[in-house]
């Protein structure tokens, strides 16, 4: 997969296991993805103290035809990136201009925007 560009950022969230992050966009074709830091878990399936990402971020293709029937998009083929690369994602997410057509972002959105900013920093390191 060539490494998209952003067009229209969509929205920041985190995800239900209360650490990883994803900031989902579209290109200029209105193609689909997530960038996406998973949160590092022990070896008996809790999250270190401080929170710690996995090591390179990727970026996820949100082509339903290209994931299992059923799935989250978040089952999507992934890409590894740099976290010069996600950094670059971020900025563009960040500079984009609101757009009252686009669609519902989250209350969170710019907290959510702040501290996926922040993890990517740090290129994923505890705080």
């Amino acid at each position: 997969m060539s490494l998209p560009e952003v067009h229209r950022a969509e929205n920041v969230e985190m995800i239900r296991d209360g650490g990883s992050w994803s900031a989902t966009f579209s290109d200029k074709s209105s193609h689909r993805y997530i960038l996406f830091f998973q949160i590092r878990r022990t070896e008996q399936g809790g999250f270190y103290t401080p929170k710690q990402h996995l090591s390179p971020p990727f970026i996820i293709d949100c082509d339903p035809t290209l994931r299992p029937e059923n799935y989250s998009q978040l089952a999507g083929p992934r890409t590894p990136v740099s976290w010069e690369r996600a950094r670059k994602i971020l900025r563009n997410i960040r500079e984009e201009k609101t757009d009252l057509t686009g669609p519902e972002r989250s209350f969170h959105y710019e907290e959510w925007l702040q501290e996926m900013i922040e993890v990517a920093n740090r290129e994923g390191a505890p705080i």
